[in-house]
């Protein structure tokens, strides 16, 4: 079988779509902006969910139209180009993964975008999506830094960590997570942006294998209840488990960080933690005496992060 007669779906409906398109891309001049038409469409009509992919429909599309030929996501001068036969071939069986898998793009591609730096990513972590990078700014500015030290706790591909280094010239940063796989990507990621230097990966169930202190320590870890879990969309279902789930009220690692971290921070450092909408009420109402700072893009989010200053009242505590 020829490479122009491999089948692209095994999807009887969509593989005669496909070989209709590809006929059409012979006759006629086709460009970037026809295979996105073709992907949001068909990712519409499929029913994927994007809310942790590129967002929407046209933007999964238009991502993954941009990775096959090449392109950056980001460039409109390249939209209009005439585009071959193969080139077509190549985006088309994109977006057969992307409708057959539930793979969202960031694992297609093995790139996820966050804070404008681009991280290596696989199934092995999360697609990285953490509200907190809206505040790191504000927190950095914050933090008392008795140290150059910080910790992302459940770290996962890294980015959160790593952006911190980056922002931060000369901060010391250590990357932990329980998941071997994970910190295998984590490291990917340390040699990507050349921070070998001032940024380290330690296995270790959550405070086990690390030493303090740290002026700021930095989570998001799992916090996703079993019952939102049960219902969550099969993008959400590719991506680890152990990285999402926390219990019946997804304060399973909330709580044991509450109550370790105090003694893993310097006098007046910082701790953040991003937890879920159902766990940010939980904390409220069963340790009023916190006093949480919180951050959320919106007043009702489906999650936010909490800040606490050293000092505070360690839950559990006698």
């Amino acid at each position: 079988m020829t490479s122009r007669a491999k089948r692209i779906s095994t999807d009887p409906a969509r593989e005669r779509l496909f070989r209709t398109f590809l006929a059409y891309s012979r006759r006629q001049r086709l460009t970037q902006r026809d295979l996105i038409r073709l992907g949001t469409s068909l990712f519409s009509k499929a029913g994927i969910d994007c809310q942790n992919s590129a967002g929407t429909p046209a933007l999964d599309a238009r991502y993954l139209t941009c990775f096959g030929l090449g392109l950056s996501f980001y460039d409109e001068y390249f939209s209009g180009t005439i585009i071959t036969e193969d080139e077509v071939r190549e985006v088309l069986s994109l977006f057969e993964q992307r409708i057959k898998d539930r793979k969202t793009v960031q694992y297609i591609t093995h790139e996820a975008l966050y804070f404008g730096f681009s991280f290596y990513v696989d199934e092995n972590v999360l697609t990285p999506r953490s509200l907190m990078a809206d505040s790191f700014d504000v927190v950095l500015n914050e933090t008392s830094w008795e140290n150059d030290r910080a910790l992302d706790l459940c770290t996962g591909s890294g980015c959160i960590g790593i952006t911190l280094a980056m922002k931060r010239p000369g901060l010391r940063v250590d990357l932990v997570d329980v998941s071997p796989k994970a910190l295998d990507v984590a490291r990917i990621n340390v040699k990507r942006f050349g921070l070998e230097d001032r940024v380290r990966c330690i296995q270790s169930d959550l405070f086990s294998a690390v030493e303090g202190p740290y002026s700021l320590i930095v989570s998001n870890p799992p916090y996703v209840t079993n019952a939102e879990y049960a219902a969550l969309a099969p993008e959400f279902k590719n991506e680890p488990r152990l990285a999402l789930t926390a219990g019946d009220d997804g304060l399973d690692l909330v709580l044991p960080i509450l109550q370790q971290a105090p003694r893993f921070l310097t006098p007046h450092g910082t701790l953040m933690v991003e937890v879920g909408y159902p766990a940010e009420q939980l904390l409220s109402k069963r340790f009023p005496e916190l006093p949480f700072q919180w951050w959320r893009r919106t007043p009702d989010g489906p999650s936010g992060a909490f800040v606490l200053r050293n000092g505070y009242p360690i839950p559990g505590a006698s």
